[in-house]
């Protein structure tokens, strides 16, 4: 760039969509749902997936109205954090198609991802923000808070857990937090990297007799799904980002939180 030249900053850019692109982490993406950006959402019944990849999330378990909706909180396309969605202690976002094969693959042998959420928990206490495993009925994972109010990894085969990781670091309540759980199987002591706004641990990725087999309950974003263990009355989330096949490292996780901070003040 000429010296001199101010770059401009154009509202795309500030869309996570757009944040991810120009911090080079778009490889390897599975979805990204921005409540503050309009191509995510403006009206209806359905969070509108940005990477490109069609993995809709509905509100509540369908796109007809119902009790277990979120609350859309703010001004449409507005790229702050007054812009989110709330929950009441009963709501969440459900996969509006099948779990794909590449869902599915987070609870199996080679399971290689990462998730990232900007959040607001209402209080601590057990309480899933995305899962597969329906809370133990199902074969799958789960990321959320666990009972001591920490960030926590849950993988099961069938009703066997054989993954229970628990950071040391609590996660705040009361304002928005940067929460990412990066998972590589093949990574050993260290292939779990949870992050709590810029503070990272890590723990092991090793899968011990993972199932082979599918989910039986389709991904929930505000629980674990099957509907279990939602998000407290009060609890905000303001974006979601999820990579298949790519464990982000803790640089590239740290390159994330802070491009993407400023929009929540934190």
């Amino acid at each position: 760039m000429l010296p001199g030249i101010v770059p401009i900053v154009t509202a795309g850019s500030r869309t996570l969509s757009g944040i991810i692109s120009r911090i080079g982490l778009s490889g390897g993406l599975l979805f990204v749902l921005d409540a503050a950006d309009s191509v995510s959402f403006s009206t209806g019944q359905v969070w509108n997936d940005t990477s490109g990849n069609g993995l809709n999330f509905n509100l509540g378990t369908s796109t007809g109205a119902e009790g277990s909706d979120p609350t859309f909180n703010g001004s449409t396309g507005s790229l702050s954090s007054s812009t989110y969605w709330g929950f009441d202690g009963g709501d969440y976002f459900t996969l509006g198609q099948a779990n794909t094969a590449r869902i599915n693959n987070f609870h199996k042998a080679g399971a290689k991802w990462t998730l990232a959420t900007w959040m607001w928990y209402a209080a601590a206490g057990s309480a899933g923000f995305i899962g597969t495993n329906g809370n133990s009925v199902s074969p799958g994972f789960a990321v959320g808070m666990s009972s001591g109010g920490k960030l926590i990894t849950i993988m099961h085969n069938a009703s066997t857990q054989i993954i229970n990781n628990v950071t040391t670091t609590s996660i705040p309540t009361g304002g928005w937090c940067f929460l990412a759980n990066s998972f590589d199987s093949s990574g050993g002591a260290t292939g779990n990297i949870l992050a709590i706004n810029g503070t990272q641990e890590t723990a092991t990725g090793t899968l011990s007799s993972p199932s082979a087999s599918n989910a039986a309950v389709t991904m929930q974003i505000g629980s674990r799904a099957n509907n279990s263990v939602p998000l407290p009355n009060g609890s905000r989330i303001g974006g979601f980002m999820a990579w298949e096949g790519l464990a982000l490292t803790s640089a590239q996780i740290t390159s994330l939180f802070n491009a993407t901070r400023g929009r929540y003040g934190v």
